[in-house]
This record gives C-alpha cells, structure tokens and sequence, in this order.
C-alpha cells in the first residue's frame, strides 16, 4: 500500500470531540472547529403539526441533531423532559444506553456531512 504523506493529510484529516456539554469538529486545517452541543432530539410522540413541518428524510431518522435544527423541530416543554437526550454522563455513554448511541451515531453522521469531500484524490477508508 502506498505511503500517505504530510500533504495529503493536512487536506483531509478530520476529528470529532464528543464532549460531556459540546461537541467539536472538523477538517485540521480549519482555524477553530464547529460546535454543537452534544444532544439529540427524538422525533417519537410529537404533534402532527409539527411533524408535517419536518422533511420526510429526516422524520425517517427520527432523531435531530445540531443546534438550530433542534430548535426548529422543538415544539414543548414536554419535548424537552422526554424527547430530548444528552447522552453523557460525565464523559461516558453506558454500554446499553441505546438512545445515547443513536445520538452519537447522528452527530457524526451530522459533522461528516457539514464538509463533503467531491475530491477524486480523496481515498475513503
């Protein structure tokens, strides 16, 4: 397998920080990374008024990540006591936390996807 070098790390190595309150990533090259804070909100039990304002593919996924599409998709308090997840706990996520997981499944999946890579020399995997 052919060696990679410094150059072709510097354009696209990427890091993510799950962090107990915030979540931090992004391309190395970048000069601070983004953040968000580190919380899901689950898509179960909510008003069908608000569920007709949510695109279908993300009502698929059922779980909403990132800060201002949180908030656009919070509809009540009760939201917040039942739908709403921070999935650590002192830095740690339990083994068997199902909806913790699924929370940081979507965080990453939402910070790949805030820098796409259209790149031909870019080498997945």
């Amino acid at each position: 397998m052919a060696e990679i070098g410094d150059a072709y790390r510097l354009k696209y190595v990427f890091g993510i920080d799950y962090g107990t309150s915030y979540t931090k990533f992004g391309p190395i090259t970048l000069d601070a990374p983004k953040v968000v804070q580190t919380r899901g909100l689950f898509l179960r039990d909510i008003p069908e008024s608000v569920k007709m304002r949510i695109p279908p593919e993300v009502l698929s996924r059922g779980l909403v990540v990132g800060d201002e599409e949180v908030r656009n998709y919070l509809s009540s308090v009760r939201d917040v006591q039942r739908n709403l997840k921070y999935p650590l706990k002192d830095g740690i996520v339990r083994r068997d936390d199902e909806d913790g997981w699924a929370v940081l499944r979507e965080l990453s999946r939402y910070a790949v996807y805030q820098f796409p890579v259209a790149d031909r020399d870019f080498k997945a995997g």
